[in-house]
């Protein structure tokens, strides 16, 4: 190498220092990559339909016309608590139960959200009041919605039940049950 070639040399690398400490680049290329998004979260919601009857042998001729068509226990329901006309709630009145009288009925619950939900049975409660009246007041779940069912958007489930007045039923008693039935959304651990 030559005394011109290292002073070309020594004069690049020097000029080069000095453009790198002055923030200057020999070449600089770039690219940008970007994503852009949009998040809608799913709606949960739950509704139930309800229906329930007493047994043909509720019915008797009380008025004296021959007919057998009047009924000696008296059965009404209504839905309550609607919410943007989904029913949340059910009232249930049975009026002049006696001994041995069953009530069976059927709930269905329905999707009406955009997620799956299942029952929480260990969150669901029952209470009756007063206390006592457990002992003459049975409810029995014929069949059980389960503790990991799994309710799809748009489907169903559901269970039959009896309420059964037993023979410990007191005479001119009023008892209040108050059931409340828990879903969660489907992939929510349980407690």
């Amino acid at each position: 190498m030559g005394m011109d070639t290292k002073k070309i040399a020594a004069t690049f690398a020097v000029l080069m220092l000095a453009l790198g400490i002055a923030g200057y680049a020999y070449a600089h290329w770039s690219d940008t990559l970007w994503l852009k998004g949009t998040v809608t979260t799913g709606k949960f919601g739950l509704e139930w339909t309800f229906d329930a009857f007493l047994p043909g042998s509720n019915l008797k001729d009380l008025d004296g016309d021959g007919s057998v068509d009047d009924p000696v226990a008296n059965l009404t329901w209504k839905f309550v608590d609607d919410v943007n006309g989904i029913h949340k709630g059910i009232e249930i009145t049975l009026d002049n139960v006696y001994p041995c009288l069953n009530v069976t009925g059927h709930i269905d619950v329905h999707n009406v959200g955009t997620i799956p939900a299942r029952y929480v049975d260990s969150e669901s409660t029952m209470t009756v009041d007063p206390p006592s009246a457990k002992d003459w007041v049975d409810i029995y779940k014929a069949e059980e919605f389960g503790d990991l069912t799994q309710i799809d958007p748009g489907a169903d489930a559901g269970y039959n039940f009896i309420i059964h007045f037993n023979e410990a039923t007191e005479q001119g008693a009023t008892a209040t049950v108050d059931i409340n039935l828990v879903f969660w959304n489907w992939n929510e651990i349980t407690p």
